[in-house]
């Protein structure tokens, strides 16, 4: 299975938005452990993938590449054409690299960690993801009410997914991917259709929010509507146990003799100390060499 990884460096250089669902460094508290986090993310995925590949600009090939000199795969420009699209629109840069894909594929996080090789039915399944997040109502019906407020245009399909469901529902897109890459055209030009047709108002709204909705969202609905079963990495739906299973603190603790999957997705993770220092140990523990670099990089950075 090849798997990759995109950074579109332009939302994690604006000082200017720091906003809580902001992704100024990574939306981590500086910028040397948002570096670690990618290192120790990239360096984990090689030790049990020989493709992992890199999408991103020319700024995150010389800080990734040229600087840290991760042992990538492989590296595709892509972003340098997205200087016009607002830096909050974060996950948009994903969603296009989804539909560029012509090969099986699984795209991972920066902020994910695994401690061991896929399982086979992840490798081997039309679509995958991280979890489904079902009835997550203390987020998705109020973010969706507020950008209707807010004038954005909601397609079809998702409108049709809810009405038939009678909730909000999403994949968690920490991994995302499969062997239907056809699929992943479709989803990923429906996608980028629907920022597009709500680019005029987009700055009226919270762009942060809508990201889960154009990614993550859609991507449920789209599946649901075509009848496509999603193999999921975790299949619980509560999410007080998936929580515990992917990032408390005693799970990233733990990692990777015991716990072999960690996704520090959140400000609850990446702005607080506890984490950070923590991700500095394991980077420090794991791979010295590239924690002594990102320190004596970062101090003119932060």
């Amino acid at each position: 299975m090849r798997i990759i990884q995109s950074l579109w460096t332009k939302p994690i250089l604006n000082y200017s938005i720091q906003s809580e669902h902001g992704r100024f460094s990574g939306g981590w508290l500086e910028t040397r452990y948002n570096l670690m986090s990618w290192s120790l993310s990239c360096l984990q995925l090689l030790k049990f993938y020989d493709e992992v590949e890199l999408y991103t600009d020319r700024l995150g090939k010389h800080l990734l590449i040229d600087i840290l000199q991760l042992p990538y795969s492989k590296v595709h420009l892509v972003f340098d054409s997205f200087d016009e699209f607002n830096t909050d629109l974060w996950a948009l840069g994903k969603v296009f690299v989804y539909g560029l894909q012509k090969s099986p594929f699984i795209h991972v996080d920066g902020d994910v960690y695994i401690g061991e090789r896929f399982p086979s039915r992840i490798e081997k399944a039309s679509l995958v993801a991280q979890n489904v997040e079902k009835g997550y109502s203390l987020w998705y019906p109020p973010l969706m009410d507020n950008l209707k407020k807010q004038g954005v245009i909601f397609p079809d399909i998702i409108l049709d997914v809810i009405e038939r469901e009678g909730e909000i529902n999403a994949y968690n897109a920490g991994i995302i991917g499969g062997n239907d890459t056809d699929f992943y055209r479709c989803y990923s030009k429906a996608s980028l259709e629907f920022v597009m047709s709500n680019i005029c108002n987009i700055d009226k709204t919270d762009i942060g929010g809508f990201n889960t909705i154009y990614e993550q969202n859609l991507f449920y609905s789209l599946a649901v509507s075509k009848k496509m079963p999603v193999n999921s990495l975790f299949e619980t739906e509560n999410k007080e146990e998936l929580d515990d299973n992917v990032r408390s603190f005693t799970s990233f603790h733990q990692f990777p003799h015991i716990s072999k999957y960690i996704h520090l997705y959140g400000v609850e993770c990446k702005r607080n100390e506890k984490y950070c220092d923590e991700l500095s140990v394991k980077l420090r523990t794991l791979y010295p060499e590239f924690h002594s670099k990102i320190e004596s990089l970062t101090p003119a950075m932060s």
